[in-house]
């Protein structure tokens, strides 16, 4: 018997606004911050990749587009292609249909996913920058923020709160448990990502046309770090009959970004990065993004900005990032290209010899620079 990932969508409205989906047993929840009418596209994306873990069909139990689930069942050859032990091809099914013409007379706006972060601070940026009308803003809680964690979340909005009143319109935020649900079923937060965005920014299909996605590479180092959530290759193809996707930025690296948001004072002090969470949305200056940045913006030629709580850039720190990962591998390659145009690759040395050396470190070595660099932000926090 051919197996079936049943997908049941439902919504209410109490105090918020509400839909929940149930599949294979466990509720996933959204709560958008402005009602919505959306099609089912949304949750074709949401629950692809746990579908992706059982192959078979995925049945959705409302209305979608044809272009969805043709798209759908697209991405999962891909991803079953470049994960055959996690993955399997499916085919997508729902009860109904949807047509483009359903939707608002003035849809057109744009929504742009929005996290504080170097990648879609620039992209926003660069977008006005060229002329653009602003975006709305979609904001989620339930990612890099615990969606219990209000607080935190708040001060977020507080610390980017300027920037997006000088370049955008309307911020829109979605509370989601969706992540944890994936990583449930083995998906990670690596891949789940983007199926999640997506899905967030399908809950606003009947009012607006366009969602925008920064990149978080530039092309050549997509193909280094896939397969990764978000692509230049799968990102357009989160395509349905109301809304189009489009990846901005996907030209430029993250050194390249830095460079220009230095030069932008309330963009450079909105940047939130840190991976240590008791820090957010202030960043640490010890964890490896921090050092990271540090290191783009000292191999660019630049002073380190007040925008860590540990400042300064000492080469030693270099050794906190794990080269094992292709992720990592890729931003220090970019350290390096921005250091030897700057004229400071000797300040490299460390990662240099680590990226073109075959010795593997331990794990154990590695436990324990992650250590020392974890209690570092600990410090810092105090």
């Amino acid at each position: 018997m051919e197996r079936k990932t049943i997908v049941s969508v439902s919504s209410s409205v109490d105090e918020i606004n509400q839909i929940l989906l149930n599949i294979r047993g466990r509720d996933i929840f959204f709560e958008p911050s402005k009602l919505v009418n959306p099609s089912c596209d949304f949750a074709i994306w949401v629950s692809l990749p746990i579908a992706m873990r059982f192959g078979g069909t995925l049945q959705i139990n409302g209305s979608t587009s044809k272009k969805a689930r043709k798209n759908a069942e697209d991405l999962s050859l891909i991803w079953s292609t470049w994960m055959p032990k996690l993955f399997r091809p499916v085919r997508v099914q729902s009860e109904g249909y949807i047509e483009a013409k359903s939707v608002k007379s003035d849809a057109e706006k744009s929504l742009m996913l929005y996290s504080g972060g170097v990648d879609s601070t620039f992209a926003l940026k660069r977008y006005i920058d060229e002329g653009n009308e602003p975006p709305d803003l979609l904001m989620i809680h339930g990612m890099d923020y615990r969606r219990s964690d209000h607080e935190r979340f708040q001060r977020l909005k507080d610390r980017t709160a300027l920037f997006r009143e000088k370049n955008a319109g309307k911020s829109i935020e979605v509370r989601s448990n969706a992540a944890s649900v994936m990583r449930r079923f083995g998906v990670s937060s690596a891949i789940g990502h983007g199926f999640q965005l997506f899905s967030s920014l399908f809950l606003f299909d009947y009012s607006h046309r366009n969602g925008l996605i920064a990149a978080d590479f530039n092309f050549a180092q997509d193909i280094l770090t896939v397969p990764w959530g978000t692509n230049s290759l799968t990102n357009p193809m989160f395509t349905g009959n109301r809304m189009q996707i489009t990846t901005l930025a996907n030209d430029v690296t993250r050194g390249e970004k830095l460079k220009i948001l230095n030069k932008d004072k309330i963009a450079l002090n909105t940047l939130s990065f840190c991976k240590n969470y008791s820090i957010r949305p202030r960043n640490c200056g010890t964890c490896s993004k921090c050092v990271r940045t540090k290191a783009m913006f000292h191999a660019a030629g630049l002073d380190i900005p007040d925008i860590f709580l540990i400042g300064g850039f000492n080469v030693t720190d270099l050794r906190f990032l794990d080269l094992s990962k292709s992720i990592e591998v890729a931003f220090c390659l970019d350290v390096l290209k921005l250091a030897r145009a700057s004229g400071r690759e000797s300040d490299f040395s460390i990662i240099s010899k680590q990226l073109f050396s075959k010795k593997q470190k331990t794990k154990i070595r590695h436990l324990f620079r992650w250590a020392e660099g974890y209690l570092r932000g600990i410090i810092a926090k105090n």
